[in-house]
């Protein structure tokens, strides 16, 4: 017999073994792998992560007070419109682990020359009082953060490089997401999109995944522990 480690009414099988708090601690940094292990419900490969619709709020309500900013970023390699967008994201975090709450805050997305994208995210940035960049590193998109630090040398810019999969990067936000505890504004124009993108998303295939990525770049960045970076292992011989 197998049963779930979280048990359908949300509390552990063993308290005394794992409780429910180390438990959502565990999800939270790889849902994929705690529901296929932990809870014996792998998820079926290509299914939908963002099975909610979002809490909602508006952006007057904000409260700015212990909320920590920051920009992900997902840049594209064309400006064709046939080819994926750039995105930009601006969203505030306030807490950490499987209890931290985030507010998406702002966005761009179009297809942008490398120098125009840039821009746009340095605007942004000025916009948000000095909001932290994190921006993929990887292939052409390393000019990026050289670019951006051309033109405005103070900018925080973290350049990064993706772990695992688009699938994998997105889960822990989609735990937020599923959970209300990551929240979509009322008013702007965009939000149409991002709800169609994000909701649509699979990891997998063709569909959109621009703007899922850049959300998971900035939610992994506040939320999550940073990796633990083991030294080489020294060999008494050789």
């Amino acid at each position: 017999m197998m049963l779930p480690a979280i048990q359908d009414d949300g509390t552990s099988l063993c308290e005394s073994v794992k409780s429910i708090a180390e438990l959502e601690r565990l999800r939270e940094l790889d849902p994929w792998a705690f529901e296929a292990n932990w809870n014996q419900r792998p998820p079926v490969k290509g299914s939908a992560l963002f099975e909610q619709e979002p809490a909602r709020f508006k952006l007057a309500d904000v409260n700015y007070d212990g909320l920590r900013l920051i920009i992900g970023c997902d840049p594209a390699a064309s400006e064709k419109d046939a080819a994926d967008y750039s995105v930009a994201a601006c969203i505030g975090v306030r807490g950490i682990g499987h209890t931290a709450e985030g507010y998406l805050l702002d966005l761009v997305r179009g297809h942008f020359a490398v120098p125009d994208f840039c821009d746009r995210v340095i605007a942004m940035q000025k916009k948000w009082k000095g909001a932290r960049v994190i921006v993929e590193g990887v292939s052409g998109f390393k000019s990026i953060k050289q670019l951006i630090n051309r033109i405005a040398p103070s900018m925080r810019v973290t350049e990064i490089t993706p772990m695992l999969d688009k699938r994998r990067r997105a889960q822990p936000l989609a735990a937020a997401w599923n959970a209300g505890r990551f929240k979509v504004p009322l008013e702007p124009r965009w939000v149409g999109v991002v709800l169609e993108e994000v909701m649509a998303f699979t990891g997998v295939g063709r569909g959109k995944k621009d703007i899922p990525d850049a959300l998971a770049h900035a939610w992994n960045a506040l939320v999550l522990p940073a990796p633990v970076r083991r030294s080489p292992l020294r060999l008494p011989f050789g």
